[in-house]
């Protein structure tokens, strides 16, 4: 759990310097899910598609999103 939690420090910073750069979104996404995250690792994946809705990792994140938005509706 701490090399996430290193991860999560280095890029956290790296995204603040480059908010576009949709990579770190996704790689977040994915981070926020293992801290078990959902709400954060939503917004990760949404702002990834926000950045590049045509890119290598979008339908990916589409499918992300849809799975994270139905379990936390199941949660209501």
């Amino acid at each position: 759990m701490a090399s996430s939690f290193l991860r999560w420090c280095a890029l956290s910073g790296f995204a603040a310097l480059g908010p576009d750069f949709a990579a770190v979104h996704a790689v977040m996404g994915n981070i926020m899910l293992r801290k078990r995250d959902a709400p954060a690792a939503l917004q990760e994946f949404k702002e990834y598609l926000r950045v590049e809705p045509d890119g290598p990792m979008a339908a990916s994140a589409r499918d992300m999103v849809a799975k994270i938005e139905k379990a936390l509706a199941a949660r209501r």
